[in-house]
């Protein structure tokens, strides 16, 4: 089966070729999907093993700052 152009141009259009664009268009609407799915999983992991360093550091540094505070009191 196969339809034409409105104002009665020759243009051919048939059902295959059309198939044939849905089926690019899916997959490449796929690929990007895949895409932003897995740039976001990797942002999302990079945040939190940022925050789990810097939280980490933090803990050591108050750590370290409150036995820096209990030397001089001991020693004063």
């Amino acid at each position: 089966m196969h339809f034409y152009a409105d104002r009665g141009e020759h243009v051919l259009i048939s059902y295959h070729m059309l198939d044939r664009c849905a089926f690019y268009v899916f997959w490449l609407s796929a690929v990007i999907a895949v895409g932003v799915i897995s740039s976001t999983c990797w942002v999302v992991a990079r945040f939190v093993q940022i925050r789990s360093i810097e939280r980490r550091f933090l803990s050591a540094l108050s750590i370290d700052e409150f036995a820096s505070n209990r030397r001089c009191r001991i020693s004063s």
